[in-house]
């Protein structure tokens, strides 16, 4: 089971008491390891495959996408990182308007979407959002729906 918490500066923390992910700044941080660049990379059974504007981590079965940009997803992230299961929200995304949030809904496909206390969503007529504030998610297979989506806001 992997933990998912904001640090103190508001960043993304993972964890699975051994080893420690931190999604900040357009970067994947595993331990000492600091990844910002296109490509496919792995540490530690932590593999991440990076792109434009979004970055694919697969960890323990669970495929979470961290989206840092807001330009819409690339040909590649499309077929790359679709049906993910965890989508994670950079703090930096202030607001994130109705046709993009609604794009990328459509192109990964998240069982779950966690957004940052900072970050908004443009009303959308597609789904009504019941979002959730929590201070720790946990992520397992098994913990997320099956059918329909959870939203949550890590505070």
């Amino acid at each position: 089971m992997i933990q998912l918490k904001a640090s103190k500066t508001g960043d993304y923390e993972l964890t699975d008491k051994k080893v420690v992910v931190t999604l900040a700044d357009h970067q994947v941080k595993i331990g000492e390891e600091v990844f910002s660049e296109t490509g496919e990379y792995e540490v530690s059974g932590v593999e991440v495959i990076f792109g434009a504007t979004a970055a694919l981590v697969v960890w323990e079965q669970l495929h979470l996408l961290y989206l840092f940009g807001e330009a819409a997803p690339s040909t590649f992230e499309k077929t790359q990182f679709s049906s993910c299961d965890v989508m994670l929200i950079d703090k930096h995304v202030a607001t994130l308007k109705k046709d993009l949030f609604e794009e990328t809904m459509d192109a990964y496909d998240p069982r779950a979407l966690v957004i940052a206390n900072s970050t908004t969503i443009e009303a959308t007529s597609k789904e009504s959002l019941q979002i959730q504030d929590a201070p720790v998610i946990k992520l397992a297979e098994q913990l997320l729906p099956t059918e329909g989506r959870d939203f949550y806001r890590l505070v």
